[in-house]
């Protein structure tokens, strides 16, 4: 490097560790009895009231601490008299033992079950650079950005597993909405492929046939349960035998970004100082559950549902994709295994203005009792360039195996803020 004058300083490193998690319940490994307020019981004479004991876990004798060996290496340097500099991360991580609540028999008395049961890799690139790009008397602009990757993926699960399925339990009703398969990413957004209402056209009318349901579907068209009428859903036959079934849900949606990073910039002017931060995730998916439960009309009217219903399908209002409210005889509410599907799958990506600070600090005079004043506006989470419909594309309810889940989820509140500081 001794002809590289433009280079400050290069340094090569690399490290490995490994470190440890036990993200469980205490006495999670051993069986544990509690009283709950659905299993009491009238036991003796005079049939006397008494609170009943139930097994809550079930022990895993051998329930252990997950393990992750993280592998790092890294080039830090800096050029031009240090006005630039960079840092290039590559990380491996693989975590063993990994601890999730796995499914059981039923005829245990428990549905899932605290387990160490596989393992998971995840690996990437993070770069962050950082520049003075102006520096002058009474102005300066040093700017910084980073953008990382992370690529995950199971390797193996409990017991010669290939996949675990995971419901939400968005309501009363189990649907799997989301699947981890071996050799996929964790948490893929599961479901079916819709393909459009049934229009009119689908269908030959007939109602001296069957006058409560006139509707009788053309031959080569897929159907489903409880039956089908014009604006009901329809989905794709994925494997081709004429009924649209569980068998026909496939991956439709994958919830990691692309790339992500931040911007922040800082400016100088005399006695003033502004900083601004842009943060940002590219090209990933958001699990649109609120739209999935309430964005069709429902046979119970106590029911509140959003804006979007207003467009639901009529003979007069055909181009849309919100199912009619009854048809054929039939209510159009999907029922259990078919609330899931790609309409409710969004693009999350963003760019978030996160955070802007504005300050000023005021000119002394020598004589002062102050040896500073400074005067702070700042606000976060501004504003969000994004073409999610939800409130918000930085959305997760529902944890490792189901993430970007929007469910009732809290939008981020926008704040300002005032402060004066003194210094004596």
């Amino acid at each position: 490097m001794c002809n590289a004058d433009f280079v400050n300083s290069l340094k090569l490193r690399a490290g490995w560790g490994l470190t440890g998690n036990n993200r469980i319940g205490d006495y999670t490994s051993q069986n544990q009895f509690g009283f709950g307020i659905w299993n009491p019981y009238v036991f003796g004479e005079g049939e006397v009231y008494q609170p009943g004991a139930i097994q809550t876990t079930f022990a895993v004798p051998d329930l252990r601490w997950e393990k992750t060996g993280q592998t790092n290496i890294g080039l830090d340097f800096s050029m031009f008299q240090s006005r630039f500099s960079g840092t290039l991360d590559y990380y491996n991580k693989r975590t063993d033992d990994l601890l999730l609540w796995a499914d059981m028999a039923l005829s245990t008395g428990f549905g899932a079950v605290a387990q160490n049961v596989g393992s998971v890799s995840n690996k990437g690139f993070e770069l962050t650079l950082s520049g003075l790009i102006i520096n002058k008397t009474d102005f300066t602009w040093n700017s910084s950005i980073n953008i990382s990757t992370n690529e995950n993926k199971v390797i193996s699960l409990n017991d010669g597993q290939e996949f675990i399925k995971s419901d939400p339990g968005l309501d009363w009703n189990s649907e799997y909405y989301y699947i981890s398969e071996v050799g996929e990413p964790v948490g893929m957004m599961y479901g079916l492929v819709y393909d459009g209402l049934y229009q009119a056209e689908d269908f030959i009318y007939d109602p001296v046939a069957n006058p409560v349901s006139p509707y009788i579907l053309r031959a080569g068209i897929s159907t489903h349960a409880p039956g089908v009428g014009p604006g009901h859903a329809k989905y794709v036959d994925q494997d081709g035998n004429g009924v649209i079934d569980q068998e026909d849900r496939v991956v439709i949606g994958d919830p990691y970004p692309k790339h992500f990073g931040g911007f922040n910039n800082n400016f100088k002017f005399k006695n003033f100082d502004l900083g601004v931060l842009l943060r940002w995730s590219y090209d990933f998916d958001v699990f649109n559950a609120n739209n999935a439960l309430w964005g069709h009309p429902s046979h119970n009217s106590s029911f509140s549902r959003l804006a979007n219903v207003a467009n639901a399908w009529t003979p007069w209002n055909t181009d849309t994709d919100v199912i009619t409210h009854y048809s054929n005889g039939l209510a159009t509410f999907p029922r259990p295994g078919f609330k899931g599907d790609t309409r409710y799958i969004e693009d999350g990506s963003y760019l978030r203005l996160q955070t802007v600070t504005l300050g000023y600090n005021f000119k002394l005079k020598s004589t002062s009792a102050f040896k500073g004043l400074r005067l702070v506006l700042s606000g976060q989470n501004l504003y969000t360039w994004t073409n999610y419909s939800g409130f918000d594309p930085e959305v997760n309810v529902g944890g490792t195996l189901m993430p970007s889940l929007d469910y009732s989820a809290y939008p981020k509140s926008r704040t300002y803020s005032l402060q004066f500081s003194a210094k004596f």
